[in-house]
């Protein structure tokens, strides 16, 4: 019998199978990945980064084959030349928490963040993170202040997540300027 709670059939060293979701791609798709970078960061050792991730794959079915893929191109672009030229909005790139008190208004899908501790703290007594309530990728943050729409990135950190006072979660998205009509 399966336990419909864990998706398994048992525990311990016994055999015990589990459920595992898959989802496949058009071989032929072709995907982008933003990556916002400092002046001084070596932009040949960003693509020799990905380059190797993609040939051992990427996620947490990666040792078993998946999540494998190719770098075709990488190209340096400014966010703010694709979006609007007279942008009264911003649309994020990942999940960001917005500062307060910035945006007329908001359109987002909530998305709440579960994060864990990495390296010896991951390991602890204390190894998880309160969760973050966030706005998902492709919000749309809403303003007529000029100093915000011409951010690269909005957000803002969370602290006091954790019972180690030095843990923060990161509430940061690049963001892509537009043009939203407010009727």
């Amino acid at each position: 019998s399966i336990d419909r709670m864990t998706g398994t059939t048992g525990s311990g060293s016994n055999f015990a199978p589990f459920a595992s979701s898959l989802a496949s791609y058009n071989p032929k798709l072709k995907m982008a990945i933003f990556i916002g970078l400092r002046e001084d960061i070596n932009k040949s050792g960003i693509l020799k980064t990905l380059e190797r991730i993609g040939a051992f794959g990427y996620g947490a079915d990666a040792t078993t084959g998946k999540g494998r893929f190719q770098v075709l191109s990488m190209e340096e672009i400014n966010l703010k030349e694709l979006g609007s030229d007279n942008p009264n909005a911003l649309y994020a790139l990942s999940s960001v928490v917005p500062e307060k008190d910035v945006f007329e208004n908001i359109y987002f899908e909530p998305f709440i963040r579960f994060g864990r501790h990495g390296d010896v703290r991951a390991n602890g007594d204390y190894p998880f993170k309160s969760p973050v309530l966030k706005a998902a990728a492709g919000a749309v943050f809403v303003s007529d202040r000029p100093d915000v729409l011409m951010k690269s990135y909005i957000g803002k950190a969370v602290s006091g997540l954790s019972m180690y006072k030095d843990t923060v979660e990161q509430g940061y998205s690049l963001v892509i300027p537009m043009k939203v009509e407010n009727d």
